[in-house]
């Protein structure tokens, strides 16, 4: 990454961890953006409403939706997010859907994963093959049967809400 952090949009060289070749990269620095898309994607405390890209990177930020075939999110916010792999690390996502997935104290709406490493994470629906601290509120089957009961507590109500409109 550059060794600059002036806010804006801009094409950069990463090298990535262990990496020895450097990278080209999109790098997003304290901006609000509609769309940032490139192979490589680097949002640090910026928003944007769409980031596509092969690898993507959150840090301190915000999106509304991340597609990617490779994601780490750290410190961020995110609605939805589909990648082939995905770390989030002290963040929190609405919808999240992964192939490979490792959650590190982040809290997960729902959450549909192939295989998903948990570590003090939290979720409310979980559907896929998990390892490690698994607390989820509901699972896919549990969410099944609380939406059966709460449609046959409806249909009750109304059909009483019905009787006694007919006896008057």
């Amino acid at each position: 990454m550059t060794q600059t952090r002036q806010p804006g949009v801009r094409q950069t060289t990463y090298k990535q961890p262990g990496g020895f070749v450097p990278t080209e990269a999109t790098e997003a620095v304290a901006v609000q953006a509609e769309r940032v898309e490139g192979r490589l994607v680097i949002l640090q405390q910026s928003e944007a409403e769409l980031v596509t890209g092969d690898r993507v990177s959150l840090e301190q930020s915000s999106a509304g939706t991340v597609e990617a075939k490779s994601a780490q999110v750290d410190r961020s916010a995110v609605r939805a997010l589909e990648a082939e792999r995905a770390v989030a690390q002290r963040s929190r996502i609405v919808r999240l859907v992964a192939g490979e997935l490792r959650l590190v104290k982040s809290q997960v709406l729902a959450l549909s994963a192939e295989r998903a490493h948990l570590e003090d994470a939290r979720m409310v629906l979980f559907a896929g093959q998990a390892e490690g601290d698994v607390r989820p509120l509901l699972t896919l089957p549990a969410a099944a049967a609380l939406g059966a009961g709460l449609g046959l507590a409806v249909t009750l109500v109304r059909a009483l809400a019905r009787a006694r409109g007919d006896r008057r």
